[in-house]
């Protein structure tokens, strides 16, 4: 405990937290298997070329939702850090 931590581990470590335990990887992993599972309906209805570009663009559109939502709630909540000097280092 007398050792000062490791600044770059400090934030290895905070941006696996933001990137994991917020949730929205169960969301986008849901919306893909929703897709998944509306895929042989549209597959019928489009033909396999137009409903493959359907699929590709729900899926690259709900990356950047989930990107851009990611940036606005995920990032803010951690908050930032000034690092000081503490009066033993002065």
């Amino acid at each position: 405990m007398s050792e000062s931590p490791d600044l770059r581990e400090v934030q290895k470590r905070t941006l696996r937290l933001m990137n994991c335990k917020d949730g929205l990887w169960d969301l986008l992993l849901g919306l893909i298997f929703m897709a998944l599972a509306v895929y042989p309906i549209t597959r019928a209805r489009l033909g396999p070329v137009w409903d493959l570009a359907l699929f590709v663009g729900v899926l690259l559109l709900s990356l950047a939702a989930f990107g851009g939502v990611r940036r606005k709630i995920s990032a803010p909540r951690l908050g930032y850090v000034e690092s000081k000097r503490s009066p033993a280092m002065s």
